[in-house]
């Protein structure tokens, strides 16, 4: 039999490229709410490894200024984003994981008749609206220029994925695992929306449907959303947005 080092450069795998994301780079986490991060820490017994002491740090003395901005956002115009009527309901793209949706979702943003939930609006979701004009600028050389997982571009004006600022609002989802990966997965029923609590359902609702609202009353125009566990979620979203389209 061939040995596994000449069917790998067969393979084309001595070609293969690592990418490392630099500790001092930003994390999503970072835009997370104190009392979500706190509740991440407790749930997971604060088991940070001590190569992620300086993340773990960045991220809890970036909480008191998440919460500052909330606050602001709240004051200015918490009872305009309530009051906001979603007229015509989201484009949902949905489909697995390295499936092209990220693709699909750039190329569609394009439109200027729609709207989309920027990196940074999901990196922000709770004070987006304050914040916006100046953080990005400030924090921009903090971000890689591209993903590490598959070299696609990387900026807080391109589009991203909704469920990144439900983790960040603390509303449940399994992206929250993304933080503590070597620990159980968590709200695994929400990729397919069987057997989910009550509480837990009622949660993630209000989490997204306030998310919805803040972009809608930012943009004032229809938005489309992607996220890849939204592909189990046709039936809740269609309660949830009555007339919403899927691709």
């Amino acid at each position: 039999m061939p040995s596994s080092e000449n069917a790998a450069t067969r393979n084309g795998l001595d070609q293969l490229v690592v990418h490392n994301y630099p500790i001092w780079l930003l994390r999503f986490w970072h835009g997370m709410e104190p009392g979500a991060w706190l509740r991440i820490l407790l749930q997971n017994r604060f088991r940070v490894h001590p190569t992620r002491f300086y993340v773990a740090f960045t991220v809890t003395a970036a909480g008191p200024l998440n919460a500052f901005f909330r606050l602001c956002q709240d004051w200015l115009y918490g009872r305009r984003i309530a009051r906001t009527e979603i007229e015509t309901p989201p484009v949902f793209i949905i489909g697995h994981w390295r499936s092209g949706t990220t693709f699909l979702h750039e190329l569609l943003a394009q439109d200027d008749r729609f709207g989309y939930p920027t990196t940074y609006e999901c990196f922000a979701p709770r004070h987006f609206l304050v914040s916006q004009w100046i953080m990005p600028r400030l924090l921009g050389f903090l971000l890689p220029r591209t993903r590490p997982m598959d070299n696609m571009d990387a900026a807080f004006h391109l589009p991203q994925e909704d469920e990144f600022a439900l983790a960040n609002m603390g509303a449940p989802t399994p992206y929250l695992h993304l933080v503590f990966p070597n620990q159980p997965p968590c709200y695994m029923e929400l990729l397919d929306m069987e057997q989910v609590p009550p509480d837990v359902l009622e949660r993630w609702k209000q989490g997204l449907l306030w998310f919805a609202k803040a972009l809608t009353f930012s943009k004032r125009r229809p938005l489309i959303l992607k996220s890849p566990p939204h592909t189990g979620r046709v039936q809740i979203l269609s309660e949830l947005f009555p007339g919403a389209r899927f691709i």
